[in-house]
């Protein structure tokens, strides 16, 4: 499986807006947040929906048209990104 290592930041979140990648927290812990989008930018304040823990997962989902979520970490969290089918591949073997 290759997987991306990402290190997050309260200045460089992401729209998690991949639905076929899964997200595990390796370090710290990251806030998701509801945004309203226009043409994928942020468009409003951040509506805090939840906070992910270190090792627990969450999921890509298709942004509506106007409406997407944010991820959001302090300075040194680390996310491993995991393609859904490679990592379903991985729990068969």
């Amino acid at each position: 499986m290759d997987n991306e290592v990402i290190t997050l930041g309260g200045n460089n979140p992401f729209l998690i807006d991949e639905s076929d990648y899964l997200w595990i927290v390796k370090k710290h812990r990251v806030n998701l947040y509801g945004v309203y989008l226009k043409d994928r930018v942020i468009t409003g304040p951040r509506k805090h929906i939840c906070t992910i823990k270190e090792g627990q997962v969450f999921f890509g989902f298709k942004h509506f048209e106007s409406f997407g979520f944010l991820a959001s970490g302090e300075t040194g969290t680390e996310v491993i990104k995991i393609k859904i089918n490679e990592f379903k591949e991985e729990l068969h073997n």
